[in-house]
């Protein structure tokens, strides 16, 4: 089975990576590899594991700027442009409301 360009052995490490991070910083009784389901049901662990991915898995890979299109970010997380047309609307529609670029 496969997930984008990634495989499951890719998503299982980064599940790893978060919870070991989750555990030292935040709360080292939650064991999310144990409890994956808290990812998507637990609002603030769901919000961190988002912050976490970005920072460590785009941000410190992908030079963001005002340069920087949607496709080039598109591909760093997703190895592929899989719902590009969509990642493209949204971002224009967020850059109305946040206007930092």
């Amino acid at each position: 089975m496969k997930i984008a360009s990634g495989s499951i052995v890719g998503v299982s490490s980064n599940y790893a990576e978060f919870n070991q991070f989750y555990k030292k910083n935040y709360n080292s009784n939650i064991d999310l590899l144990i409890n994956p389901e808290l990812l998507s049901t637990n609002t603030e662990i769901a919000t961190l594991s988002a912050l976490w991915f970005f920072q460590n898995k785009v941000l410190n890979s992908v030079k963001i700027d005002n340069k920087t299109n949607v496709e080039d970010v598109t591909l760093k997380i997703n190895g592929g442009v899989n719902g590009l047309e969509h990642r493209t609307s949204l971002f224009y529609k967020t850059l109305e409301f946040i206007k930092c670029l």
